[in-house]
């Protein structure tokens, strides 16, 4: 995704979806396009313009939002 300054999302693509539900890749979209804006993104990130990155959306096999735990070491931290 493409997240401007004031944390608007500008644009945003898939680069993989699940195989079995493909729709869920437009269920991905549509909950961040309901997010937007996002908290502003510090200004050192925003200094030469908007900022690319990638975020992971995962879902079970029965099509639910999961959400991604922390790994055993940083939980106990």
């Amino acid at each position: 995704m493409t997240v401007a300054a004031d944390g608007t999302v500008q644009r945003a693509d898939l680069m993989r979806v699940p195989g079995h539900a493909k729709e869920l890749g437009a269920v991905a979209l549509k909950t961040l396009t309901a997010a937007s804006p996002l908290p502003a993104p510090p200004r050192a990130l925003v200094a030469q313009g908007p900022i690319r990155t990638t975020e992971t959306w995962l879902f079970r096999d029965d099509g639910h939002f999961q959400i991604r735990t922390l790994a055993s070491a940083q939980a106990t931290e």
